[in-house]
């Protein structure tokens, strides 16, 4: 009975350790404004190999569309912070000509093994 148990230890501590992604180290803060009265977007940003990104938050007016990995969500469904993995892909953009100002606050961390 005791190595069955030991076995199954070892196996769940193995399983875990396969999974694990490493630990997050801080590495920057981005952010950036617009007025998305002379641009259509901010333009697509993409996390890079390596690194995760927390959303922070998104300060905006009226007409403007977050689009995370191609999926517009809506203004109501925002709620911060949201979590990005490597290849994870971020845009603010103007669903009208109305004006809309942006401003977005990234902190982004290196995956250390």
């Amino acid at each position: 009975m005791k190595k069955i148990f030991v076995l199954a230890a070892l196996l769940f501590a193995f399983n875990m350790a396969t999974h694990a992604q490493g630990n997050l180290q801080f590495n920057k803060v981005i952010s950036g404004a617009a007025n998305l009265a002379t641009i259509s977007s901010i333009g697509l940003m993409t996390v890079p190999a390596g690194k995760v990104w927390k959303l922070e938050g998104v300060n905006y007016t009226n007409y403007t569309n977050l689009v995370i990995n191609g999926v517009n969500m809506p203004n109501g469904s925002w709620c911060f912070p949201f979590w990005l993995s490597a290849g994870s892909t971020f845009n603010l953009a103007s669903s009208s000509g109305n004006g809309a100002q942006v401003q977005y606050s990234i902190i982004e961390y290196n995956i250390v093994p």
